[in-house]
This record gives structure tokens, sequence and C-alpha cells, in this order.
């Protein structure tokens, strides 16, 4: 991508998401910026302008847009494309994550879900991505929280259908996920926990120590809260306070260090 293009999609960003702009400048640059979420041809284009770019607003569009190609249109891409963005969206993270805007990584973080997501059966590499999360975890402490947000929105992205897939295929990736790494992930949130009560994940700042904790209560959280059993209850009922868990799971739950 040659420098102009991208100080063009960087000036459009701008007047997309800053602020001090009309409606109407707003509704151009959406208008003209499009074409990277609606045209298949311009994925390549979009992993070009997030490798390029230092601008967070043209960080944030590029991980939508791309998000947007490939829900809508997985199947128009090869199997190279498709596990390339991953491999790059996940080094992307490890290089560069702990230095970006928190709303850049939650985009780059859903991003990569939804590729693991869309791609759970097609290749080893993206059923493998939990396994390479736990690499962040043994990072720096600002590493680790990103670690922690992968898995929460992998739960998320795995327990919920939000990409319009016949019901009979999320499920089948919703039970796989859940057999191959739930308990694994459950198990990672209260180790965390666990050091943060004990003081042994070493110096950390206060806001660090917050992030890890919000992170690893809502990830508990959302391992317990996932749907075992297939019953996709609509978020609009009540909540029975019913906890639907595996059987393997017991000794682990009734463990005195987790109660």
């Amino acid at each position: 991508m040659d420098a102009n293009t991208l100080q063009e999609v960087e000036a459009l960003s701008q007047q997309l998401y800053g602020g001090g702009t009309s409606n109407e400048a707003r509704a151009e640059a959406e208008r003209q910026l499009s074409v990277l979420s609606t045209n298949p041809e311009m994925l390549d284009q979009v992993r070009q302008i997030l490798e390029a770019t230092s601008q967070p607003f043209t960080q944030h569009l590029a991980c939508t847009s791309a998000a947007k190609q490939l829900t809508s249109n997985w199947g128009r891409f090869s199997a190279q494309q498709r596990l390339d963005m991953r491999n790059f969206t996940l080094t992307f993270l490890a290089n560069k994550g702990p230095s970006c805007e928190s709303f850049v990584v939650v985009a780059l973080v859903s991003l990569l879900a939804r590729i693991t997501k869309l791609g759970w059966f097609e290749n080893s590499e993206h059923s493998d991505v939990p396994k390479e999360v736990t690499q962040f975890l043994s990072a720096s402490v600002d590493h680790c929280v990103i670690g922690l947000q992968i898995f929460n929105e992998l739960i998320s992205e795995m327990n919920v259908n939000k990409t319009g897939q016949p019901l009979s295929t999320h499920r089948k990736k919703s039970v796989s996920f859940r057999d191959r790494n739930l308990f694994q992930i459950f198990q990672i949130s209260l180790q965390t926990l666990q050091q943060l009560l004990s003081g042994t994940l070493g110096q950390i700042t206060p806001q660090q120590d917050v992030r890890l904790r919000e992170q690893s209560l809502r990830l508990a959280l959302g391992c317990l809260s996932y749907d075992f059993i297939g019953t996709s209850v609509d978020e609009s009922t009540e909540d029975v306070g019913t906890v639907q868990i595996p059987s393997n799971w017991r000794g682990g739950i009734e463990d005195e260090n987790t109660l």
C-alpha cells in the first residue's frame, strides 16, 4: 500500500470516529470506507492497512472491516488467506497489543475469535488457538490481560451463534470447544485469581490488578454460564440460577481451593 492511500484512509477514519465533524462528513467518510468491509478483494489491503498504520481509529477500522469481510464472505477466501489472517491477528496482538488503545485490542480480540469460530473444523491451527493463547499468560502482565480477554471473547463467540450459521453447525463447534478447551480455561481463571490473592504475580500496578481481577472473574462466570447442554435460553428470560456443568468438572468445582 502506498503512503498516499494510507494517509487518505487515516484521514477518513479520523473523520468517521473522531469528534468535531458533522453528521454529513461522517456519513461521507463511512460511504468511502465501506468498500473495505464489503469488497472481498480488499481483504489483503485491509491487512496491509492494519500492519502499516499507527493511528488507533484506523486500526479499529481495519479490524472491524476484516471481521465483516470474513463473516460475510468466508467461503470466497482461500484456506490460506483465512489462515494468514488468523496468524497475522494473533502475531499483532502478541507484538503490539500491549501498546494499543483498549478499543483496538477489543476489536483485534473479536476478530481473532470470529476467525477461530468460522474455521474451527477447517484446520487444526484454527482450533489450536486456545493453546497458543496460554503463551500470553506467561509473558508480561499486559499480555496476560490480553490472553484473558481472548479467552473471554472465545467463550462468547463459541457459545452464541453470532454469524448466522445453521444451528447444527454452531452447536457442533460449541460442543467441540466445550469438550476440548472449556474446563482448562476455567482452571486458568481460577489459577489467575489465586495468584492475585497470594501476590505471586510479581510487581503489578493497581490498574493491572483491577484489569486482571475483572477479566479473571468474568472468565470464570463465562465458563460456568456456558450453554453446556444446548438449551440456548433467551437472555430476556428469567435466570433460574441453575448451573449445568459436565460431571468431569465436579472435582474441580468441589475442590476447597475453588470454594
